[in-house]
């Protein structure tokens, strides 16, 4: 999927009605990451995909 895209202008869309959780943008995300959890540390600064997502889980289940 990542070789598809490269050099590409992509634009991320599902099918799915409702995202029920952010995970769900994670995990289609990781398609184009590969899994890897470190990818956009040097970009964007988040060291950890899933672990950055946690985290934004958790403090919108705070604010709700």
């Amino acid at each position: 999927m990542q070789a598809l895209a490269n050099d590409k202008q992509v634009f991320m869309l599902t099918a799915t009605p409702i995202n029920n959780r952010l995970i769900d943008l994670q995990h289609l995300i990781e398609h184009f990451t590969q899994r890897e959890a470190g990818h956009f540390k040097d970009t964007l600064g988040i060291h950890s995909l899933p672990g950055h997502f946690r985290k934004l889980e958790k403090e919108l289940s705070q604010r709700v």
